[in-house]
């Protein structure tokens, strides 16, 4: 997110990038809630058959500004996979 926000501030509007990580495509959406502006974010998400594009901005768009902003740490207590536990309480499903 860091390059994209140093291009948009360099005056591009569009951007694509690729992963296989929910985690990057819940950053996109956040990213560009808190840029705005006109930003087109597509994330080239999964491979083979399981292929897709998604459009970030207009999922920014349908959440809002403060469900965008929020969307990092709802993931990461709920879906991300880098957080197990907190103080022995086990992760449950939201």
């Amino acid at each position: 997110m860091v390059h994209v926000t140093d291009a948009f501030h360099r005056g591009r509007k569009k951007f694509q990038i690729r992963s296989v990580d929910t985690d990057v495509t819940v950053l996109a959406v956040s990213a560009v809630s808190e840029l705005g502006g006109g930003l087109e974010l597509w994330v080239a998400f999964g491979t083979g058959k399981d292929f897709r594009l998604i459009a970030a901005h207009e999922i920014a768009e349908s959440l809002g500004p403060m469900r965008s902003y929020a969307l990092p740490m709802f993931h990461s207590l709920t879906g991300c996979n880098t957080t197990s536990c907190f103080q022995h309480i086990e992760r449950r499903t939201a």
